[in-house]
């Protein structure tokens, strides 16, 4: 008996060693130490600029020109926005600036383009105007400018872009080009004009507590000459490839741009006075909130839906004109003779651009 025990205890022992055995085995290697280093900058991997943070590599709004608060056509624009966060000025006594659609033919991954002319020459430039916000984050950055074109211009003297950083007050900081701006590619279907450029690591003088900004002329060489042009995908972002342009949900593109102008009618109307009853919220309280927040508080123009004057229409047993307005980054106030009232119609715009 003693006998069997101990070659049941000798197998039982084998047996756990064989198991250890296998086990040491099949035990995984030691990894080694990896430290990777912080991907504090951009990097290209298969020619497109990729960076710690996704989505929205486009500084400039509206790029795609999709946004038009302020309607469609413009006759012989003087320094106005026409599309949102684009501002036209055609620089001859008879020009226009207005949406184009565009085919998919023409130019894929886009709807529209901005359509600018000079049919009547004048003494000043031609030029479409961009404004970046708070130009202080891109000093000493690497950015890649994209634009595309089609048209004709009589003479060929063509287009250039100039970039300048600007203070608050919109006071030139300082010119990113000396000797010439940036040649516009232009023919009679699109071409792209792109530019690789580092901005200063400082400005030689205070740009403001907002920043200043970064501006964008895209302008005619010639002050007299007459053209007829298209331009569309805007896009400038970090880094020295023009990657595929960015396209972005119209819900946020039009967000994006109410932080510098917001309406209160329908997107399809251009705001004017005397367009008919146009309801506004109504009770006790005259606050009213933005659906964005604006970048300052911005200028408020009240449109009156049953005539005219900068006021809006209200009904309270009989009808008056409220009196004065006020606004801030979040909402806008205005005033009026009674306490409450039953019912305010007109329409509104909030303008807090650059």
């Amino acid at each position: 008996l003693m006998s069997g025990i101990r070659n049941l205890a000798d197998n039982v022992s084998s047996i756990s060693s064989n198991v250890q055995s296998q086990i040491d085995l099949k035990a995984p290697l030691a990894s080694p130490s990896l430290t990777s280093p912080a991907l504090t900058s951009p990097v290209t991997i298969d020619g497109n600029n990729t960076s710690p943070f996704t989505g929205l590599k486009n500084y400039i709004i509206n790029g795609g020109f999709d946004i038009w608060q302020r309607g469609t056509s413009f006759d012989n624009p003087a320094i106005i926005y026409t599309a949102d966060r684009f501002r036209c000025y055609s620089g001859g006594t008879a020009g226009s600036a207005s949406q184009v659609t565009l085919s998919q033919n023409e130019l894929s991954g886009v709807k529209y383009g901005l359509n600018l002319t000079r049919t009547a020459g004048g003494s000043n430039y031609s030029e479409i105007m961009h404004k970046v916000e708070d130009a202080s984050k891109l000093l000493g950055k690497t950015l890649t400018l994209s634009v595309q074109t089609k048209g004709s211009v009589i003479n060929a003297s063509g287009f250039e872009i100039w970039i300048a950083i600007f203070n608050d007050s919109g006071g030139v900081d300082s010119w990113i080009f000396t000797g010439g701006g940036i040649p516009v590619n232009i023919g009679s279907t699109f071409r792209n004009t792109t530019k690789t450029f580092t901005l200063p690591s400082s400005s030689t003088g205070a740009l403001g507590s907002n920043g200043g900004y970064l501006g964008i002329f895209y302008r005619c060489v010639s002050t007299t000459e007459n053209f007829n042009i298209t331009t569309a995908k805007w896009q400038l972002e970090q880094g020295t490839v023009a990657t595929p342009f960015e396209q972005r949900p119209f819900g946020l593109e039009l967000s994006l741009c109410q932080r510098y102008y917001e309406k209160s009618c329908e997107y399809s109307v251009v705001p004017a006075a005397g367009l008919g009853d146009r309801r506004l919220p109504a009770g006790a309280s005259d606050v009213h909130y933005f659906n964005t927040v604006k970048r300052v508080s911005p200028t408020l123009t009240l449109y009156r839906a049953l005539g005219s004057g900068n006021a809006l229409d209200y009904y309270n047993g009989g009808w008056g004109q409220t009196t004065g307005v006020d606004a801030n980054t979040k909402s806008w106030n205005v005033g009026f003779s009674n306490n409450s009232y039953f019912i305010m119609s007109g329409i509104w715009t909030a303008d807090a651009e650059l």
